[in-house]
C-alpha cells in the first residue's frame, strides 16, 4: 500500500514538474517576450483624457492636441522617445529611436534621431515627428520631383515607413496584433517585420540591444526587383497592384530607387551597373559571395549585418547584401547614416576587420 502512494506522489511530481516545464518553454519561446504591447492598459490609455480633474498628458512633443484611439500621448514618439537618461527601452517597455536629451551610448538596431536632430539631416532620417521636417522635394535616388514637398513620416501613407502605405492610420491596433519572430508571410501589417508591411524577417525581441547575443535577420534576395515593372509610382500610389517587395532592400528602393537596380529601368533612369556589367552603385539583394575576398566573412556579424533569402533558415550560402548591412534605418554618428565612419576605411593600411572590411575582408591589407 506504502509502495502504491509512494508510486503515485512520484507520478503527480512528475507531472507537475513537466507541467511547470512546458509552461516555462511557453512564456520563454522566441521572439514572443516582445512581441505584442502587454501591461496596464492605462499607461497608454485614457479614457476621457482626464484624471482627478487634470488632463492626462505624458511623453514626448505637445502636451494638448487630439490624440487617436484614446491615446495619452503624441504620435510615435509620445513612447518612442527618452527624455531621461534611459537608453534602451523606457519605463513602458517600448524600444528608444530618439533620445532628445543626451548622446545614446548603446542605440537600437534602427539606430537614434539623436544625431539628426543634433548634428544635421545628413545623418538620418528625418520625420515629422521628431519636429525638423526636411521638406524635400524628393529623397535622394528618386526618379521625380514630390508635388508640395516631401515630408517623411514614421508610419502610414505615401511617406510613411511603418505600417501599409496605401492607408494613413494602418499603424493603429498594431501592437495588440503584432506576431513578431520569424516572420516569412508578411501579408498583413500585424505579421510583417517591425510593422512594414510586406517585408520579410525574423525580429529580435530586444531590438538588437546586445547584438552579439541576439540580432536581427533581414529579407534579402538574390537580384533587386525588376526595373521594368518596379517603378516609384507602382511602390507609393495605390491603383499599381501590389507593393512590389519583401525585402528590406526593396522597401528602401521604393523611395531610392537609383540605389536598388541592377539596369537602368523603363525611364532610362540609371541602375547600379553599366552597360558592361561593372557596379557603379553598391549592389544590394545580391547574394554575397563564398570566394575570394569575401570568403571570411562569418555567418553574421553585427558590425556588417546581412540578410537571408530565406529568414527561417539563415545560412552563409544564402547571405544577402542588404541596405542595412552599410545603413541605420533612423539615424546614426556617421555621414549618410553609416554604421561606421566611412573615412575612417584604408585600404592597404594594415589589419582592420570592422566597417568595410567586414565583408572586403583582405582590402585592408593590400590584397
Amino acid at each position: 500500500m506504502l509502495k502504491n502512494q509512494r508510486t503515485n506522489h512520484e507520478k503527480v511530481a512528475a507531472f507537475s514538474a513537466t507541467l511547470v516545464l512546458i509552461l516555462l518553454l511557453i512564456l520563454f519561446l522566441p521572439g514572443n517576450s516582445s512581441a505584442k504591447v502587454t501591461g496596464v492598459c492605462s499607461n497608454c490609455h485614457t479614457m476621457h483624457n482626464s484624471q482627478g480633474g487634470s488632463e492626462m498628458q505624458t511623453g514626448f512633443g505637445s502636451t494638448s492636441g487630439e490624440k487617436a484611439t484614446l491615446l495619452r500621448v503624441n504620435g510615435c514618439l509620445g513612447c518612442h522617445a527618452s527624455t531621461d537618461s534611459a537608453e534602451w527601452k523606457n519605463s513602458l517597455g517600448a524600444p528608444i529611436v530618439y533620445s532628445s536629451t543626451g548622446v545614446p551610448s548603446n542605440p537600437l538596431a534602427g539606430g537614434n534621431y539623436y544625431w539628426v536632430m543634433n548634428t544635421g539631416d545628413g545623418y538620418g532620417h528625418n520625420p515629422v515627428e521628431i519636429g525638423n521636417p526636411d521638406g524635400l522635394s524628393d529623397p535622394p535616388g528618386i526618379p521625380h520631383s514630390v508635388t508640395g514637398g516631401f515630408d517623411l513620416r514614421c508610419s502610414g501613407g505615401n511617406t510613411g515607413c511603418h505600417g501599409d502605405r496605401y492607408l494613413d492610420d494602418s499603424i493603429a491596433g498594431f501592437h495588440h496584433q503584432n506576431e513578431g519572430g520569424t516572420l516569412t508571410t508578411a501579408n498583413t501589417v500585424a505579421n510583417s517585420f517591425r510593422g512594414i508591411l510586406k517585408v520579410k524577417g525574423a525580429e529580435d525581441p530586444d531590438w538588437e540591444q546586445a547584438p552579439a547575443s541576439a540580432h536581427n535577420l533581414y529579407s534579402g534576395a538574390t537580384s533587386p526587383p525588376d526595373p521594368d515593372t518596379v517603378i516609384t509610382c507602382r511602390a507609393c500610389h495605390d491603383g499599381f497592384g501590389t507593393l512590389p517587395y519583401d525585402t528590406i532592400s526593396g522597401f528602401c528602393g521604393a523611395c531610392h530607387p537609383h540605389f536598388h537596380r541592377l539596369e537602368p529601368d523603363m525611364y532610362e533612369h540609371g541602375g547600379t551597373q553599366n552597360s558592361g556589367g561593372q557596379w557603379i552603385r553598391h549592389p544590394s539583394d545580391i547574394l554575397l559571395p563564398q570566394t575570394g575576398e569575401y570568403n571570411g566573412y562569418p555567418t553574421y556579424s553585427a558590425e556588417a549585418p546581412v540578410g537571408y533569402t530565406d529568414v527561417s533558415d539563415p545560412t552563409r550560402a544564402t547571405a544577402v547584401v542588404t541596405c542595412l548591412s552599410c545603413h541605420r534605418a533612423h539615424g546614426s554618428p556617421y555621414p549618410d547614416m553609416l554604421r561606421w565612419d566611412y573615412t575612417g576605411m584604408n585600404a592597404g593600411g594594415g589589419t582592420n576587420t570592422t566597417g568595410c572590411f567586414t565583408c572586403h575582408t583582405e582590402k585592408d591589407t593590400g590584397s
